[in-house]
């Protein structure tokens, strides 16, 4: 399959599922929500595994994704509360600067190239966040600063993620993608049941009055995932990475269709300089 099927599957699913995790929040509890979707893409991982699974990374590596696992559940935390309190075409692509992120960690603790190009597309994404982030007009008038709803959960979730994927970057380069999705989603499952104790709710009750829509959710999820990681093993990871960074281009598009979100023209500037550092990025 073309290189290019892979990134349009994980375009189209995180642009969709952004959409989804802001319809579900609407009338749900956000960690609710967060824990199902983890749950139902750790049980689809592990369901996988007589097809999928090639080797055992061993107990080092085991324990050491720990920090994927963790920092992927608090992403996610970050996530459905950036939903909710905020735009879906404000946040999505603030959440999508992981890849920045997972590059400076690259540059910082793997001594990898940074180059012109790199530096130029990171100095977008600072400066497109601040644009789409920031009500520029209040800061000027009443000179109080002020983050658009969400964001501030947004950049929590893109630190989490970026530290996530840099840690299963850093142990796929040496073992199966596929062990260290599943040890990750293990962690990661394993954490939110932690979180779920110190609510003081029982863990039963995110059981009850299931939305049709959560499962939806968590196949579209688990299936642009899997897609994504088959397109890194191809010829040409570098094209699925462009594609598949376009992803929030296609949620402003769904959010102004479905969840009927407005913009400004600064934020919606901010938004197009963010995408154009993200592609940029994945273009290196």
């Amino acid at each position: 399959m073309s290189p290019i099927i892979y990134g349009l599957s994980g375009m189209v699913g995180i642009g969709v599922l952004n959409i989804l995790v802001s319809l579900l929040n609407r009338n749900e509890d956000s960690f609710k929500i967060g824990f199902l979707i983890q749950l139902g893409n750790a049980l689809a991982t592990l369901a996988l595994f007589p097809f999928l699974y090639k080797e055992n990374p061993g107990i080092t590596v085991f324990f050491l994704l720990t920090i994927a696992g963790i920092t992927g559940a608090l992403a996610f935390v970050f996530i459905n509360k950036a939903f909710k309190e905020g735009k879906a075409s404000i946040n999505s692509p603030i959440i999508s600067t992981w890849g920045m992120i997972t590059a400076v960690f690259g540059f910082i603790f793997l001594n990898e190239d940074f180059y012109l190009s790199k530096g130029i597309s990171i100095l977008l994404i600072v400066l497109g966040i601040f644009l789409s982030s920031i009500d520029i007009k209040t800061l000027l008038k009443s000179k109080s600063f002020k983050l658009i709803a969400g964001v501030k959960w947004s950049v929590l979730a893109a630190l989490n993620l970026g530290i996530s994927f840099f840690t299963m970057t850093y142990f796929a380069a040496d073992n199966h993608w596929y062990s260290v999705s599943l040890f990750t989603r293990f962690w990661t499952i394993i954490t939110y049941f932690v979180m779920a104790g110190t609510t003081h709710k029982p863990i039963l009750t995110y059981f009850k009055n299931l939305p049709l829509l959560l499962f939806f959710a968590i196949f579209v999820d688990v299936t642009s995932f899997l897609m994504m990681n088959i397109g890194y093993t191809t010829a040409e990871p570098g094209v699925v990475s462009v594609i598949t960074s376009a992803s929030p281009a296609l949620t402003i598009v769904l959010s102004f269709l479905i969840l009927k979100e407005k913009i400004s023209k600064q934020q919606l500037f901010g938004v197009v300089v963010v995408i154009s550092g993200i592609i940029l990025l994945a273009l290196n």
